[in-house]
């Protein structure tokens, strides 16, 4: 009788390996769609914020006008404009400056919005967090505080 020799039977190895390099692509496929879904994510909130910040700008600038026109009456009072404490999240700070200028601005996220107020209002500056902000007016001008 012939002498014969059995070579290793190495089929079982080829579905082990298919099903790991099946595995190594689901995960790489898995992976960037995770790190793609988080960059437009971000990208969305941070667009989100800055559109919160400008109607919240909006609001503020459209309160100033009213104190303004109401100071012009000759009676002195005060207006208290509702507003957000977070847009998208983040804390936020109104600056007003006496360039007729308002910036809304958060803290965390690196992100401003800048609108202007009427020129109407003069020698206006100062810094209020948000939230519940009172616009004060008298015969002598506009003041903004935190309520």
């Amino acid at each position: 009788m012939a002498d014969v020799t059995r070579t290793p039977d190495r089929r079982a190895v080829s579905t082990t390996v298919g099903y790991v390099l099946n595995l190594a692509v689901a995960l790489l496929l898995v992976t960037g769609l995770l790190t793609a879904a988080g960059t437009f994510v971000e990208d969305q909130r941070q667009l989100a914020t800055q559109d919160e910040l400008g109607v919240v700008g909006e609001r503020f600038t459209a309160g100033l006008a009213t104190a303004d026109r109401l100071a012009t009456t000759g009676d002195s009072g005060h207006v208290d404009l509702r507003l957000p404490t977070t847009v998208a999240g983040h804390p936020y700070q109104i600056r007003v400056f006496a360039n007729h200028t308002v910036v809304l601005a958060t803290d965390t996220a690196d992100i401003s919005v800048t609108t202007t107020y009427p020129d109407a209002i003069d020698g206006l500056s100062g810094t209020v967090d948000g939230g519940t902000v009172r616009i004060s007016f008298d015969a002598s001008g506009v003041e903004v505080t935190n309520a």
